[in-house]
């Protein structure tokens, strides 16, 4: 700092020191101006620094407006006729508001060149300065220019303290922000920062005295439920006082003279001061009511991406149980995330000893190969054991299934403990901070179910999860429980409820922070699905591409992808490209796969072998899926049989072993998708056995089935259209021939040749046969062709 002073004497006492001389300068341009606006809030030094600049300029006629009719007595002395420059200074808050007085007084600074007019209070004039600070004629001294700086605080507390400490300054100034009266008051007193309780008492009265005096109770408690929050906007300051009008109420408390500031319009800070009064006031006489408050602000700042400020809030209002439950949600929310290394060593500075410092160091370690996962999944499981909260145990549990899911859920992997305590535990009877980490064991629970073949179990789970989520407002578990109820909706058949969980997975991954792991794949596999169910091969085809463009695809879930990736080649007309798939995905060398894995891939492969009518490596398939000893229930193995049958060409088999499930009351099987298909296969094998009425019925039901569900897959198409065409159906022997060589790949000039007919003869051949099936174009007929037998 230069040796010239940067602050002027104060008028009230000349030795003291306290009036920027900065602002001396820019006062200044008041004598080329007009009008001055000095307002800022309470002790800001505005009628100090008025009066020292006034005494600057003793050359000045100086009138001090009070009331109304002094300004006449100011008008009559312009008339004098060795009249000097004349400064009309008003500092009632009165007069400031009154919009006739303002506007008199502007219109008298207007059309008197020797006026200049000082506006000095806490609030500004009610009336439009645009124009005259269009015009340059406006000086504007706000309470952001009142503030000292740096090096005006350092001069003042030199008189005091000769020799400062480093860093005493810069803490100094983050604790009053520049408060002229605060830093007056410290000038006086030898500054250590190792005792500040002195300096808190003054700072404390001032608050009490000065700002919060004239305001009504109401106001003192939405600040004190504001305090808090270092910084606000208008939707934190609504959740945290549960006032719509919260941030209109902080302008008008600004106006009053109260340190508020905004950085913008939507960055709201109350002074740390006063923030520090009313919390500590709250904390003395309403202890609960400020716990309570503090809990509300780092959920907030929690819901916003900012972990680590929502954790040394509550460490610092003496909530470690709190501080615990966030750490534990992000650690296991982020186990994959590549910043999460660089995180820990910050944990480790804001949180206490204890268990949350012991899962930052097996999160540490287990980020490294899978050898050390292992290894941490293992020390974790022995800290499962241990009698300790339930934070802790939910927390580790999360973890280390969030840690199996990402090694794929190693085959020799033991993963008792963790699913022990996931299993059993009352939403209704854990604590209400701990619910955020349950729904996380929730949606790790439900995903390893997803994983090893109970989609059943896996859904209940994943609800009740989703529903914690929700209301504790976990976005990852929220995104991750909705994604995967999507695929296994999608994967039961009801095409609405998959498309609906789908599109709210998507909307609720765009809305959170979370952009480095692939939350929402699940979602984008449930619209491939949902598209391939309902015939819009286009549309599956692009939510497959979206997912092959992504920088970042879950490694476990490579056997689902495949199987749906499959899945679009088969319905697409491209079998061969579905086994080269799958070959690809077994060729790759891999840590473990589990049952669901495996029966994927194999139902994957058997799809397209017997679409390429290779019986033999369908039958492989068929064996692999025996061998996984999954619930009937849950897979349709036995439609899968009946299929395989019917591809060997032995309908009766097909029928024998579909007919008991077919005439069952209830749905024999988990999902919708598999009583259809049985229905369809049953009626086609009934249909070859000559029993036209038992096909009739099964081809109906299905479909019922088919449209409840909102299917439109060729098998379903076929099923439709096989109602109509089991009835008689008047085709001439001439359209019969017709219907049975019709090829979609051939212009009907080709066909008409290979039929040794004229072209026209085709045309009216067909315009028969359209009428007749009641389909409107080849295709259709094609397709009712195929299921009533007329084509080979």
């Amino acid at each position: 700092m230069s040796d010239a002073s940067l602050l002027a004497p104060c008028p009230a006492d000349p030795n003291a020191l306290g009036v920027p001389t900065r602002l001396l300068v820019v006062l200044d341009r008041l004598l080329r101006g007009r009008v001055a606006v000095v307002s800022g809030p309470a002790g800001h030094g505005k009628l100090a620094l008025v009066q020292t600049w006034l005494n600057h300029h003793p050359e000045l006629d100086v009138h001090w407006l009070e009331e109304p009719s002094d300004l006449a007595a100011a008008e009559r002395s312009l008339e004098h006729p060795a009249k000097r420059k004349s400064v009309l200074v008003v500092s009632s808050r009165k007069l400031v508001q009154d919009h006739d007085f303002v506007t008199q007084l502007l219109d008298l600074a207007e059309r008197e060149p020797s006026v200049r007019v000082v506006f000095v209070g806490r609030t500004r004039p009610d009336a439009p300065l645009g124009s005259l600070a269009a015009r340059a004629l406006l000086v504007d001294v706000d309470g952001d220019a009142l503030a000292y700086t740096n090096a005006e605080v350092a001069e003042l507390l030199q008189h005091a303290n000769t020799d400062l400490a480093p860093g005493v300054l810069e803490k100094v100034m983050d604790y009053i922000q520049g408060w002229p009266a605060i830093a007056r008051m410290l000038s006086h007193e030898p500054i250590s920062w190792s005792h500040t309780a002195k300096v808190t008492r003054l700072a404390d009265s001032y608050v009490e005295d000065e700002v919060l005096r004239d305001l009504s109770p109401d106001d003192v408690e939405m600040l004190q439920e504001l305090s808090p929050l270092t910084t606000l906007d208008p939707l934190a300051a609504a959740w945290m006082t549960g006032r719509g009008d919260a941030a209109a109420q902080l302008s008008r408390l600004q106006a009053h003279g109260v340190p508020i500031s905004w950085d913008d319009a939507n960055t709201i800070r109350l002074n740390p001061v006063l923030r520090g009064f009313l919390g500590r006031q709250m904390a003395k006489h309403s202890p609960e009511i400020w716990a309570r408050l503090n809990e509300r602000a780092a959920l907030w700042l929690r819901n916003r991406n900012r972990q680590f400020e929502a954790i040394e809030l509550a460490m610092t209002s003496a909530q470690p149980g709190l501080a615990w439950m966030l750490a534990g949600e992000y650690l296991t929310s982020a186990t994959h995330r590549p910043e999460l290394r660089e995180c820990l060593s910050h944990f480790s500075e804001i949180l206490p000893p204890g268990w949350d410092r012991d899962i930052c160091l097996h999160v540490a370690r287990g980020l490294g190969t899978p050898q050390a996962m292992l290894a941490q999944i293992d020390a974790l499981h022995m800290r499962l054991e241990s009698p300790e909260n339930d934070t802790a145990r939910f927390g580790y549990s999360a973890l280390v299934l969030s840690m199996a899911r990402s090694l794929g859920y190693p085959k020799d992997l033991d993963l008792t403990p963790a699913l022990q305590m996931a299993t059993g535990v009352d939403p209704d009877q854990v604590h209400e901070l701990d619910k955020a980490l349950l729904s996380a064991m929730h949606t790790e629970h439900g995903l390893w179910l997803l994983h090893h073949g109970h989609p059943a179990r896996a859904e209940e789970t994943l609800l009740a999860g989703l529903g914690l989520a929700r209301v504790m407002n976990v976005p990852w578990a929220t995104v991750t429980t909705l994604s995967t109820l999507a695929f296994l909706t999608a994967e039961r058949g009801d095409v609405a409820s998959a498309v609906r969980l789908a599109e709210d997975a998507v909307t609720a991954c765009a809305e959170t922070v979370f952009d480095t792991d692939a939350l929402d794949e699940f979602a984008l596999l449930a619209r491939a699905v949902t598209a391939i169910d309902t015939g819009d091969m286009e549309a599956a085809g692009q939510w497959l591409g979206q997912i092959a463009r992504r920088r970042d695809r879950l490694t476990e879930n490579d056997a689902i992808r495949t199987y749906v990736q499959a899945l679009f080649e088969v319905n697409n007309g491209n079998s061969s490209a579905a086994r080269r798939l799958v070959e690809a995905y077994r060729d790759q060398p891999r840590t473990s796969s589990t049952v669901t894995h495996r029966l994927l891939v194999s139902l994957a492969a058997f799809d397209a072998a017997i679409a390429q009518n290779d019986v033999d490596v369908a039958t492989e398939e068929f064996e692999r899926i025996q061998e996984l000893h999954l619930p009937p229930e849950a897979t349709g193995e036995v439609v899968l049989e009946a299929r395989l049958a019917l591809a060997r060409g032995d309908s009766r088999t097909a029928h024998a072993l579909l007919a008991p499930l077919v005439e069952t009351d209830g749905p024999p099987f988990e999902h919708a998708k598999h009583t259809l298909y049985m229905l369809m296969i049953f009626g086609v094998a009934a249909d070859n056995l000559n029993r036209a009425d038992e096909a009739l019925r099964a081809f109906q039901r299905a479909g019922v089935l088919a449209d409840r569900l909102g299917l439109n897959t060729p098998n379903a198409l076929h099923t439709r259209v096989a109602v109509a065409s089991r009835r008689d159906v008047p085709l001439t022997e001439a359209e019969r021939h017709v219907l049975a060589q019709l090829d979609s790949g051939k212009t009907l000039s080709e066909t008409a040749e290979e039929l040794f007919i004229s072209l026209n003869t085709l045309k009216t051949h067909l315009r028969r046969i359209y009428k007749k099936l009641g389909v409107a174009n080849r295709e259709e007929a094609i397709d009712r062709a195929q299921v009533m037998g007329l084509r080979g």
